[in-house]
């Protein structure tokens, strides 16, 4: 029969500086085409799997996978349920006998009147001035320069557009801390066609597959990397920021003439600080909108 690689558009490959177990495909779709993704498993043993998408849907039409976000409901959890279920039910059958042998009570009328200090207004006021739920989706920051914060052994992935069409772009970025020389032999920056990322491997070398990247300057200060490169049309390129040190966390500063960075997934602290002030300034402004206001009212209650 025919092997399913070989019918494929595309087909997982292990993930660039990620670990043993992760793997991941793109490709470019035509029109609206549906696809259909198939997962294997070939060897002699039982595997769990877990599969995202980024610019689709996936479809399960006869329940193979579970939703890892649904809540699974256990054997206790529908006993003590149903045991709840039927202590309320034996409650309420008590109340009814209790009234249906109760002596009526005589009519009363009572007469109440709220006053700006009473409590049903203090309670609205303290409902209406809790915080609205604040999206926590990751947003598209677009700035000339970001900073960001490299963990030992990892990259950064930031997409640049260029401003006009075969640019001329120009790139530079400065790392520290600058007097450490593990933290200068393994940081750099470089410029890869966007299409190409599906390319990379974990033994592929970045300058191998690079159309540009970082270089020292010469008379510059040791710490600051440089690059430039015409572009085709518009791109799109992806930078790689690159730690490749076993024991440093690296800061760095990037900045584009000719183009403009982007991060869409919080991985820079340019974007991380951006998030934090859109949700103070969201909470603050909900807090000033739904001040709470009491009101006074007043009516007569008639009881039998």
């Amino acid at each position: 029969g025919t092997q399913v690689s070989s019918a494929a558009v595309a087909g997982g490959n292990p993930v660039f500086q990620g670990s043993d177990n992760q793997m991941e495909a793109n490709f470019n779709a035509f029109g609206l085409t549906n696809y259909t993704l198939v997962v294997v498993n070939d060897s002699n043993m039982d595997a769990n799997f877990t599969i995202s998408v980024d610019g689709a849907t996936i479809i399960d039409d006869s329940d193979q996978v579970v939703n890892p976000d649904a809540p699974i409901a256990t054997a206790e959890a529908t006993a003590e349920g149903e045991a709840t279920d039927e202590a309320a039910a034996a409650e309420e059958g008590s109340t009814a006998d209790a009234e249906a042998t109760e002596t009526p009570a005589a009519a009363e009328t009572t007469t109440a009147e709220a006053t700006p200090e009473s409590t049903p207004a203090a309670t609205t006021e303290a409902a209406a001035s809790a915080p609205a739920a604040v999206s926590t989706t990751p947003q598209v920051v677009r700035e000339t320069e970001m900073e960001g914060d490299l963990a030992p052994d990892t990259i950064h992935y930031l997409g640049l557009e260029t401003s006009e069409r075969d640019a001329t772009v120009e790139l530079e970025m400065v790392v520290n801390p600058a007097d450490n020389s593990e933290v200068l032999r393994r940081t750099n920056f470089f410029v890869i066609p966007t299409d190409e990322l599906a390319r990379l491997s974990a033994s592929t070398r970045l300058s191998d597959v690079a159309i540009a990247a970082g270089n020292r300057v010469f008379g510059g200060a040791s710490n600051e990397r440089k690059a430039s490169f015409k572009a085709v049309g518009t791109g799109p390129y992806t930078v790689l920021v690159q730690n490749t040190s076993q024991d440093v966390t690296v800061n760095y500063s990037l900045m584009v003439d000719g183009g403009i960075l982007v991060d869409d997934s919080n991985q820079t602290k340019t974007a991380q600080e951006m998030a934090a002030t859109a949700v103070t300034t969201t909470t603050t402004t909900a807090d000033d909108t739904t001040a709470g206001t009491t009101a006074t009212a007043s009516g007569t209650t008639t009881t039998t």
